[in-house]
C-alpha cells in the first residue's frame, strides 16, 4: 500500500482518518487472511510540519548552525513542509521503534518499503555530534531493523546505494541489478571509516563488480518469456563478456528457497568447455569445476553472482 494511508509524512502509526476511518490494522489482516503478505511504503526519516513529532518534539529534528530544523522540500501539492529526524536522538529512536512495531506486530505488516532516504540523509547538527548524514542513517536503520525482527523484509528505496548493506533485505539485490543492467556503480559509505568494516570495504574493492561496470553492457534475462510461475518474474540474467568469460545473475525475489538448475544449453556455453564457477558476491569462496548442470539452492529474497 502506497502512501497517503498516514496522517502525516513521519507518523505512519496515525491513520488518515477520512481514508480509514475504522484503522488500518484490520483492512491489513484482512490482506493476510487472504493468504496475501501486507506491505506498506514509509518514508522513515522524514517529518511534516503536520506529525507530532514536528509539533511537540522539534528537537528531535535535525538542525542547521542556527538551530533551525533543515528544510527538506514540500509535499501535499506545496502545503506541507518536510524535514530530517534526527536518528541519533534517544527519544526520537524511541519514536520510531513505537512507529515501526505499530505497523509490524501491531498491524501485522510484513514488508516495509522505506523510501526517500537519500532526501533525508543531510548534513547538519545530530544529537551526537560529529555524526554524519550516513552514519546516522545506518543508525536509524539498525533502530527499525532490531525491533520488527528478521521476518519483516526491509526494502530500501530511494537511499544510497551501498549504506543499507547488512541491515535492510534488498540491498545486495538493488547492488546486483545495477551492475547487471549496465548502469553506473556508487557507493554511499562514509569513506575516512569505510575501512573499519572488512565485509563492506570488500564489496566496494570487488574488482568483478568494477569491472562489469566499467563494461558497461546490460544483461539478458533468459527467462524472460519462461520463468516459473514460483519466481513471479524474470530471475535470471547472463551477460557474455567475451569468449572466455560470461557472469550468471540470479536472484530468488519469493519467500521460499528456491532449487535452481541450469543446463550449459540454457547458458550458451560449450557442451565440452572446461569452466570454473567464481562467486562475485561473497567473498572466500574457492572456485569449483561446471558440470553438465549448474545446480544449487537459493535462499529467499537473495541474489547471486
Amino acid at each position: 500500500m502506497d502512501g497517503g494511508y498516514q496522517y502525516a509524512r513521519g507518523e505512519y502509526a496515525t491513520p488518515n482518518a477520512v481514508l480509514f476511518p475504522d484503522g488500518v490494522s484490520r483492512f491489513e489482516h484482512q490482506v493476510a487472511d487472504l493468504g496475501l503478505i501486507p506491505g506498506i511504503w514509509t518514508a522513515p526519516f522524514e517529518v511534516s510540519e503536520r506529525s507530532w513529532v514536528f509539533e511537540h518534539d522539534p528537537d528531535w529534528l535535525v538542525h542547521n548552525a542556527q538551530g533551525a530544523p533543515i528544510h527538506l522540500g514540500l509535499v501535499a501539492e506545496g502545503k506541507d513542509q518536510l524535514y530530517a529526524i534526527d536518528p541519533t536522538h534517544p527519544d526520537a529512536q524511541a519514536y520510531l521503534r513505537k512507529t515501526y512495531t505499530t505497523l509490524t506486530p501491531e498491524w501485522g505488516i510484513r514488508y516495509l518499503n522505506m523510501n526517500f532516504m537519500e532526501d533525508s540523509a543531510v548534513e547538519g547538527y545530530y544529537h551526537v555530534p560529529g555524526t554524519t548524514a550516513l552514519e546516522a542513517q545506518r543508525i536509524g536503520l539498525k533502530t527499525i531493523r532490531d525491533p520488527v525482527g528478521e521476518h519483516v523484509l526491509l526494502d530500501k528505496d530511494g537511499s544510497e546505494l551501498r549504506n543499507p548493506v547488512g541491515i535492510v533485505d534488498e540491498a545486495r539485490a538493488s547492488i546486483a541489478l545495477t551492475v547487471v543492467s549496465g548502469g553506473m556503480y556508487e557507493i554511499g559509505d562514509d569513506l575516512p571509516t569505510l575501512g573499519e568494516d572488512a565485509d563492506r570495504l570488500a564489496l566496494v574493492e570487488q574488482p568483478d563488480l568494477l569491472d562489469i561496470a566499467r563494461l558497461g553492457r546490460s544483461s539478458t534475462p533468459i527467462d524472460l518469456m519462461s520463468y516459473a510461475a514460483a519466481d513471479h518474474q524474470p530471475s535470471i540474467f547472463l551477460l557474455h563478456e567475451d569468449a572466455r568469460q560470461s557472469i550468471l545473475t540470479v536472484f530468488n525475489w519469493t519467500e521460499e528457497t528456491r532449487e535452481r538448475k541450469l543446463s550449459r544449453e540454457e547458458l550458451g556455453l560449450d557442451p565440452h568447455g572446461d569452466y570454473t564457477i567464481q562467486e562475485i558476491l561473497t567473498t572466500g569462496e574457492a572456485q569449483k569445476k561446471l558440470g553438465t548442470i549448474f545446480d544449487f539452492n537459493q535462499p529467499a529474497h537473495s541474489a547471486r553472482m
